[in-house]
């Protein structure tokens, strides 16, 4: 028989397929030939799928991104849902991971909503789930994993998620004009920043899931079947784990490098 909790294991293996198959074709979509990357020299020419910045990227990368998103997300849902079950209660269609901006205890029917969610969880369970809520970083709530993995969810319900092309320039660039950097395909909106790296942006989720997921172990009761190395995860960065720039579709800027130092300090550090 297998374990339902197999199911949570089953949506991130999933993600993390997605995002594999999804930095293959998007190297597959920049190349020219079998030469190498897009420079912005092959600009020049009229073909609308690489223009930096308002380029036609084909709508199959786009579903790629977002069912990763979606299995990512589904992942902490189906989290909530064992909590409950773990602690000896009933699930009910209220039951879900929730995430808030702002604090719900501001407003009734926002404190309705966040409490509907957690019901019937153990007190342990509610306690970490409230402190990992975006509210808690003010003024940074927008670069909280959970925040940005949401509000990725939720775009993606009703309309396809706002993918780029961007322009990563060269290590060499302030010395040698000749070096015209690299283009990568890039959120063009990541919680605060724009032109993330789509294979940085989601791998940064994926690991951050995976190790929320792996910090509620001692509240989940089957512990066997929990196939995450739990000491070492639960313990672990969630983005000192991200792929090595190898497997990444494109370059990360020194903004990014520093947007993603900043979220890791903020996952790990808490309010």
């Amino acid at each position: 028989m297998v374990s339902e909790i197999d199911g949570i294991d089953a949506r991130l293996d999933r993600a993390k397929e997605n995002i594999i198959n999804l930095t293959g074709e998007i190297s597959a979509f920049l190349r020219r030939g079998g030469d190498g990357i897009v420079t912005p020299a092959d600009f020049d020419h009229d073909e609308p799928s690489v223009q930096p910045g308002n380029a036609t990227i084909p709508s199959r990368l786009g579903a790629l991104v977002g069912d990763s998103i979606y299995l990512m997300r589904s992942a902490l849902d189906h989290l909530a849902w064992h909590l409950v079950k773990a602690a000896g209660g009933d699930p009910g269609p209220r039951t879900a991971f929730p995430v808030f901006a702002l604090d719900p205890a501001r407003h009734a029917e926002s404190l309705a909503t966040y409490q509907g969610c957690v019901e019937g969880m153990r007190d342990t369970a509610k306690g970490r789930i409230e402190r990992l809520q975006p509210y808690h970083r003010h003024g940074r709530r927008q670069q909280n994993v959970l925040w940005i993995l949401d509000d990725l969810s939720r775009t993606d319900r009703h309309t396809a998620l706002p993918l780029r092309i961007s322009i990563s320039a060269g290590a060499s660039a302030a010395s040698d004009k000749n070096d015209q950097g690299t283009t990568y395909v890039s959120f063009a909106r990541f919680g605060k920043l724009t032109d993330v790296a789509v294979a940085d942006g989601l791998w940064l989720l994926w690991h951050a899931t995976r190790g929320i997921y792996a910090s509620f172990a001692v509240e989940l009761t089957c512990p066997r079947d929990l196939r995450i190395d739990r000491p070492k995860e639960a313990l672990a960065s969630p983005v000192a784990q991200l792929a090595e720039p190898a497997d990444l579709d494109g370059p990360r800027n020194d903004v990014a490098s520093n947007f993603l130092t900043n979220v890791e300090q903020d996952h790990t550090t808490g309010p």
